[in-house]
């Protein structure tokens, strides 16, 4: 499980989350790390939070979004608006590709997103 906590001040955003990553086997929960990356800050004035799913594939949550980030170009915009809606897609991209190569659908709610984000002073 999962706990991000997301507060809006005067002076900026707050997104925080646990690090806990666990696999389950059969009926039994083991952690599989206690340092996983859940929070990202891929443009100035937003933030990425993620929950569910901490691989996709043999890739890593963390892998993905630093392959989002890097491959994006700036001049789509790097707004929250801009970037919330590019890195779903991003996502659903890489977990449909995941489901392709399993024959299988991934589980609804497998991964889940929070983008959050400011526009600097009104």
């Amino acid at each position: 499980m999962t706990i991000v906590v997301a507060t809006a001040a005067p002076d900026g955003l707050v997104l925080a989350s646990d690090s806990r990553s666990t696999l389950l086997q059969g009926r039994r929960h083991r952690v599989a790390t206690d340092h996983a990356r859940k929070v990202f800050l891929p443009f100035e004035g937003v933030a990425i939070a993620t929950y569910g799913t901490s691989l996709i594939g043999d890739r890593t949550i963390a892998g993905i979004v630093d392959d989002f980030v890097g491959g994006r170009n700036v001049s789509s915009g790097t707004t929250v608006d801009d970037v919330s809606g590019d890195v779903a897609a991003y996502f659903d991209a890489c977990l449909s590709e995941h489901a392709r190569q399993l024959d299988r659908d991934i589980p609804s709610g497998a991964l889940g997103l929070i983008v959050a984000g400011y526009t600097g002073a009104v």
